[in-house]
């Protein structure tokens, strides 16, 4: 028993990812980016300048449109888990796209604002994090508090 739960650390360890691509246009993007760069490779793409020019701790950066799969795909991305978090679901819809169709991606998790469009992302082999429900719980406990 102590040598199956040693072998499935070490296959966890080797499954673990090592490098996180974040795609996103806000604040809270480069925050994510920041925060994985403690233990992860982390290359951040925006279409926002000024968010690129703020980023720190190691963090690669592009600046590209997000709309264009074109400017995405000439970036040539590669990463174990790309993490697209945009505030529009259309903008993650494309950026997911691109980044199947068009880079050396293992896992897509993406931000997805409309809970009904789930569906459309898990077609394209994406995990969903959606911000009303991952939210909710916290809310609830704080109205609880009071």
């Amino acid at each position: 028993m102590v040598l199956t739960a040693a072998r499935r650390r070490m296959n966890d360890a080797l499954d673990a990812p090592t490098s996180v691509l974040v795609v996103g246009s806000s604040a809270d993007a480069r925050a994510l980016a920041e925060r994985f760069a403690e233990s992860y490779a982390v290359t951040f793409v925006t279409e926002r300048g000024r968010l690129a020019g703020h980023t720190a701790n190691g963090v690669v950066i592009h600046e590209a449109p997000l709309d264009d799969a074109g400017a995405l795909g000439a970036l040539d991305l590669t990463a174990d888990v790309a993490v697209v978090t945009t505030a529009r679901d259309q903008t993650n819809l494309l950026v997911t796209q691109a980044l199947r169709l068009r880079s050396d991606v293992g896992r897509i998790v993406v931000r997805v604002n409309d809970p009904d469009r789930g569906d459309l992302f898990t077609a394209l082999g994406a995990e969903t994090v959606c911000p009303t429900a991952a939210l909710a719980p916290a809310f609830e406990t704080a109205l609880e508090g009071t």
